[in-house]
């Protein structure tokens, strides 16, 4: 800890990737998952978080860019990283009390960022509000929207905005002073598309979920934790 951060270290002790191919290339995509695993596997994710509960900074550590293709492969699992970790990315309100009023993230929620290893430009915004206190955890809910670009294409001056938008809910253990369980939604359509105008059809989605494990190796369980 220095100061009112914190630096945030997490093994991967076990993790796996899966993914669907376009026909006929079933082969070529699980031989990438599995270098892709191979070389996150037991890696460490160094993580630097302020003390509200912001992600600042995460880097995959262990893994060198010794040529083109090592440094692709680091750029899209260091990607993947920031997904996989997007729910713990959560703001608390300003000394633990939120007055009753929702609360606005500062900096760039990691929920509203886009899968691509350029970075995501753009404005976007996210908001948080307490909903049901158990005696055990409170609950929380979260809204954000903007309007955002990958970074390449943007710099490039070739690519379209996208309308991003986000839900999230989780629950924050008092006694732990950390999540427990959170979990985040988010889907993106690109403001002018001819393929997908009109036809309610998501260019980007993103699912996430994050859950303390217990000592019995169980999971978080949030209906239990909803419960009075």
């Amino acid at each position: 800890r220095d100061g009112k951060k914190w630096a945030v270290r997490c093994v991967m002790e076990k993790i796996s990737f899966q993914g669907v191919a376009v026909a006929g290339e079933e082969t070529a995509l699980q031989a990438i998952l599995t270098d892709y695993q191979s070389k996150a596997q037991g890696k460490t994710v160094a993580m630097k978080m302020n003390a509200d509960g912001r992600i600042t900074a995460l880097e995959l550590e262990g893994l060198e860019k010794t040529d083109k293709r090592s440094g692709l492969i680091l750029d899209t699992v260091q990607m993947l990283m920031r997904r996989l970790f997007a729910p713990l990315d959560l703001q608390l309100p300003k000394n633990g009390d939120a007055g009753g009023k929702p609360w606005r993230q500062k900096g760039s929620p990691m929920a509203l960022e886009l899968l691509t290893r350029f970075g995501t430009a753009g404005g976007s915004r996210i908001e948080h509000r307490v909903g049901s206190t158990s005696g055990q955890s409170i609950s929380i809910s979260s809204t954000g929207r903007g309007m955002v670009s990958p970074g390449d294409s943007l710099e490039a001056g070739t690519g379209a905005m996208m309308k991003i938008q986000t839900t999230g809910k989780g629950y924050f253990s008092p006694a732990l002073g950390r999540v427990i369980w959170r979990e985040i939604h988010t889907e993106a359509k690109y403001t002018v598309s001819s393929h997908s105008s009109g036809s309610g059809r998501r260019d980007y989605e993103y699912k996430g979920m994050a859950a303390q494990v217990l000592a019995d190796g169980t999971q978080s369980d949030p209906t239990q934790l909803s419960s009075p």
